[in-house]
């Protein structure tokens, strides 16, 4: 396809939707008349910020391309996101861009752009429209000092008035602030060198697998389940530590302990009077899965699964308990043991396989 024949989009994208707080313009903004408006009362509002040279810029070269009639037809838009950029954002870029598609059916796009998170977006456009070629405005600055001064006076009044730069340049440096006085006022300052590793390493593996957004995603949908899955974990987790101190005391105190004993004095650490390792597991277990059949029932969705979840952990708890019981016991006549477990375990079995004909039929 020759350049003559092409319908090409001029396109503005300003991701973090500065052009409409600042001058309350709605986006998308199409044509060069509504574009060279906003243009001109976003001067008057904000002279300095970039995204004001990219869209004169953008103007510039629609009227450009338009006297050298290079392409058929030009027509320049532009688009914003979210104050809030992420995900809803996202979502509204992609659906202003189709609103200008619908206006004006475009064969390809250039991109302009005051480079940074801007140029984010690129994927999301392309996705819909082939970028012919991506333009990037880059504002020249005097070098004297008292200039410098000022351009550095001025990021730095954008890194406190915008919420996504303010978290990431402000907001984690004052959390180490704070880590590092607790420390010190604990005597524990030697430790804040580890603590900032550990930090960091949780910020990388938490951003690097998208954990962040599965777990607000999750937290959205399912407000219950996260709840009790936080309350599970926590209740596993003292219960492991728990069982693993009790064991460790037993290995500690006595000398000929052999390793299955360990593991049985682990299995049946007593975590209260009447409950042990394995038995809080299960009952952890069983609350996560209580309320997430809750939520599926209020859902009107099936429930038979997590019924059966259910039934299936209380019989493992039963298991494992009677597992630690034996391993406690060196001197355990162990036919008696294999005898007692195969009857456990088909005691069990057929229960569940019950409970499974039970839930098909009712």
């Amino acid at each position: 396809m020759t350049a003559k024949s092409k319908r090409v989009l001029i396109l503005y994208v300003d991701k973090d939707g500065d052009i409409t707080k600042v001058t309350n313009i709605p986006t998308p903004i199409i044509g060069r008349d509504k574009n060279y408006e906003a243009a001109l009362s976003f001067a008057l509002s904000s002279p300095e910020d970039s995204d004001l040279n990219a869209l004169f810029y953008a103007i510039k070269l629609y009227d450009e391309l338009n006297t050298k009639k290079v392409f058929d037809e030009c027509q320049i838009a532009t688009i914003s996101g979210e104050v809030e950029e992420g995900i809803e954002s996202d979502i509204r870029i992609r659906e202003e861009l189709e609103t200008v598609l619908s206006k004006f059916n475009a064969d390809g796009a250039i991109f302009v752009s005051d480079g940074g998170r801007d140029e984010l977006v690129i994927p999301i456009v392309s996705s819909i429209l082939p970028i012919i070629s991506i333009k990037r405005v880059i504002v020249g600055q005097s070098e004297g000092v008292e200039e410098t001064f000022v351009i550095l006076s001025r990021y730095i009044r954008k890194i406190l008035n915008e919420p996504y730069l303010r978290r990431l340049i402000v907001g984690i440096p004052g959390i180490l602030f704070i880590l590092y006085a607790l420390l010190s006022f604990l005597n524990l300052s030697q430790l804040f060198s580890i603590a900032i590793i550990l930090f960091l390493g949780i910020i990388a593996f938490v951003k690097g697998f998208n954990i962040d957004d599965v777990v607000i995603e999750a937290w959205s949908k399912y407000k219950l389940q996260s709840t009790s899955f936080v309350l599970a974990s926590i209740l596993i987790l003292l219960a492991l530590y728990n069982g693993y101190n009790v064991a460790y005391e037993i290995y500690i105190s006595k000398q000929n302990i052999s390793p299955l004993q360990l593991i049985g004095e682990f299995i049946l650490a007593p975590f209260t009077p009447y409950l042990n390792t394995v038995l809080v597991c299960a009952i952890a277990l069983i609350i996560f899965l209580s309320s997430r059949m809750l939520e599926h029932y209020l859902a009107f969705k099936p429930v038979r699964q997590d019924f059966i979840g259910i039934f299936f952990v209380i019989s493992m708890g039963l298991i494992l308990t009677y597992i630690g019981n034996v391993l406690k016991q060196p001197s355990y006549d162990f036919k008696i043991f294999g005898i007692n477990a195969l009857f456990l375990v088909l005691l069990l079995f057929l229960l569940n396989l019950v409970v499974i004909i039970l839930e098909k039929i009712y």
